[in-house]
């Protein structure tokens, strides 16, 4: 996101605001000032003390996420759920300080160097790609889940290949976000409220095409696999995901792919005949991809209203926006403790090893027995 108008910057030729720095009195046949009035200092440090608060506490909260769940959640799925928390750490290490450089540099007039703001674009532009990649690529496995668990064993079950997977996301993403730090190429990167954002800037083909084309791009996948993986899962799951049945049921033909040996379903571990863990993992990515596309949105048409005239638009909302945008990180753990029995029993019972070794195991099991399923279906 970013905009050609500089709105952030704080120096003014002409006073357009009162006290509260927000434009009054204007009709809308007068020319649009090219910059925004100063804000208050104590506007500043609230900022400032705000984003060093939202920073420092996202990276040790994900810290300990991402050190608790390698320890205590071994099992596959849990792997894309250690990616949305690395995203969480990279991203509070590498957007903290050139934000709060940024918000110094508007009060003072100044300017952040167009490098930089290029490079802290990239950053932000890379981390929300890899965070829809990995959206997709949940979804994606829970529907192949569903509709062909000969392919599920291709890519989801063995960590390797899912290591792989999840270099080549983070790679993809950064190859995708990559043309506008060559300025003239294609896309471009703007100033919005102290950071910089993919620019939809109004006249220049180039930033609005890539801008576009990457929206629809890595949005347009994560929310298309999300719903298909809904939709098989809740009309189809009674007949496309069993129980674990008893050890004679659970023998495979000689045909079918190698599997490590299937363990017997622990006790509510399974809901309405779809297993628990399989389902946590979706809806974790749901809520997450729910959660970003409420705060993108609101970024969106706020920074829809600025292009056109930045005196419609409050600061103060402005800020607020981006604050709860970057903040989602700090939102995470929570809803992973929320919607991940898992989660929960692996957290307060930290010392116990027996039940939470068997239940994470039950992926595969319940895997085994679709194929199973599918195959005497079909004879």
């Amino acid at each position: 996101m970013g905009n050609n108008l500089q709105v952030n910057t704080t120096f003014t030729a002409k006073n357009h605001s009162n006290a509260t720095n927000r434009t009054y009195g204007y009709t809308p046949t007068e020319p649009i000032p090219l910059f925004r009035p100063p804000q208050d200092v104590e506007d500043v440090w609230d900022q400032l003390r705000a984003l060093a608060c939202v920073s420092s506490l996202t990276f040790a909260i994900n810290l300990f996420m991402v050190i608790f769940t390698s320890v205590k959640l071994k099992a596959v799925p849990y792997m894309f759920i250690q990616n949305f928390i690395v995203i969480d750490i990279v991203n509070a290490l590498v957007t903290a300080g050139p934000w709060a450089a940024g918000v110094l540099l508007d009060f003072y007039g100044l300017s952040v160097l167009t490098f930089l703001c290029r490079m802290q674009g990239f950053f932000h532009n890379t981390l929300a790609t890899v965070f829809l990649g990995t959206v997709t690529a949940i979804a994606a496995s829970r529907y192949l889940y569903v509709k062909s668990p000969l392919a599920y064993t291709m890519f989801f079950v063995n960590k390797h290949v899912v290591r792989l997977l999840l270099f080549t996301i983070w790679f993809g993403a950064g190859f995708l976000a990559s043309p506008p730090l060559n300025p003239g190429t294609w896309g471009a990167y703007d100033k919005f409220e102290g950071t910089c954002w993919m620019s939809w800037e109004a006249g220049n083909l180039g930033a609005v095409t890539y801008s576009a084309f990457h929206t629809i791009i890595t949005l347009g996948p994560a929310v298309i696999f999300t719903a298909l993986a809904i939709v098989f899962i809740a009309l189809k799951k009674k007949n496309s995901i069993h129980p674990a049945p008893t050890a004679p049921s659970m023998q495979l033909n000689n045909n079918q792919p190698g599997l490590p040996p299937p363990t017997p379903t622990m006790t509510g571990s399974t809901r309405g005949g779809t297993h628990f863990l399989n389902m946590e993992v979706l809806y974790i990515s749901c809520a997450l991809l729910l959660l970003y596309l409420i705060m993108w949105t609101a970024m969106t048409v706020v920074e829809s209203l600025i292009i056109v005239d930045w005196r419609t638009v409050d600061y103060k909302v402005v800020i607020v926006l981006t604050f709860l945008y970057q903040s989602r990180g700090l939102m995470h753990p929570f809803l992973y403790l929320l919607l991940s029995t898992e989660m929960r029993n692996a957290f307060v019972k930290c010392s116990g090893k027996g039940q939470a070794g068997v239940t994470l195991s039950t992926d595969t099991g319940a895997l085994s027995q679709s194929i199973a399923d599918m195959q005497a279906h079909r004879q």
